[in-house]
């Protein structure tokens, strides 16, 4: 193995265990501050779930050889688990645009709809390859295989949707930014932080998706690019890490950390600022 090969591997190790670090915080957090399992926070605990198992089954294969049935089911907790990370942050920017642009403030009567579609539609997209025997170890990593199965599947159940729901979120944050410029008299200087803050969402998914929807697409026409695969791995992973960073390390729950940390007790006062009929993140 040349130097270059071995200090991506080492990089890609680094970044997954700081993804799986952060994953677990927030999960923690989740967990232990009941005051904070707010319905912005739910949708949140299921999008660090779907990251910390997607960094689980890329730092595996990369640190212990492992066989092909093994490889197999990492590749099914793979493909689930990016299904799953897109579909959230889908679903996350439709709350905020119900609640701001649509005025629908009751939109936790949604959630268990949302919980089980997403589960359900992404439990599939995992499972089907399997039937066909499309996963397999590649360059590092138990996923899709290169062959014509694999690339039209890895298209249609991750790229494709990961596509539309770029546009979707850009264009959704679009009509919440003039919403909130048209009504700047009514809306507080809270809200309009938050709406700015979420501009940065849909730009990491462009940023870290697109480099391997070209890789995939250059695959398909069998051109392959050995440093584009590490470069796309690599930012696909750092997502990961932005993920929890952009939505679980926000004011409240830093207030419960310090608290923490200075008085070794809970803040209980730190959730009752938080309105249950908000579904932004206060930075």
């Amino acid at each position: 193995m040349d130097s270059y090969r071995l200090e991506l591997q080492i990089s890609v190790i680094i970044l997954n265990a700081l993804s799986i670090s952060l994953c677990l915080f927030a999960i923690i957090i989740y967990i232990f501050a009941k005051h904070l399992r707010i319905y912005a926070f739910k949708l949140v605990f299921w999008m660090n779930l779907a990251d910390l198992f997607r960094s689980i089954a890329q730092i595996i294969p990369v640190i212990y050889k492992i066989n092909d049935s093994f490889c197999e089911i990492l590749g099914i907790i793979h493909m689930f688990s990016s299904c799953l990370t897109l579909y959230w942050a889908f679903v996350i920017a439709v709350t905020i645009y119900q609640v701001l642009v649509k005025k629908i403030l009751d939109v936790e009567k949604y959630y268990t709809y949302w919980l089980g579609f997403g589960l359900t539609i992404c439990a599939i997209c995992g499972i089907v390859p399997m039937l066909y025997n499309d996963y397999g170890y590649l360059l590092g990593d138990c996923t899709l295989k290169n062959n014509f199965a694999g690339l039209v599947t890895k298209f249609a159940e991750f790229y494709f949707p990961a596509f539309i729901i770029s546009i979707s979120n850009t264009v959704i944050f679009y009509r919440v930014y003039k919403t909130l410029k048209k009504e700047h008299e009514l809306v507080s200087n809270k809200e309009k932080i938050d709406a700015k803050r979420l501009f940065y969402y849909p730009v990491v998914l462009i940023i870290t998706v697109t480099p391997s929807t070209i890789d995939r697409a250059l695959r398909f026409f069998d051109i392959e690019s050995q440093m584009l695969y590490e470069v796309a791995g690599v930012l696909w992973t750092i997502q990961g890490i932005l993920n929890p960073l952009c939505y679980s390390l926000t004011k409240p729950v830093k207030e419960y950390i310090m608290s923490g940390c200075k008085k070794r007790t809970t803040l209980s006062s730190a959730g009752s600022d938080l309105n249950k009929e908000s579904i932004l993140t206060d930075n």
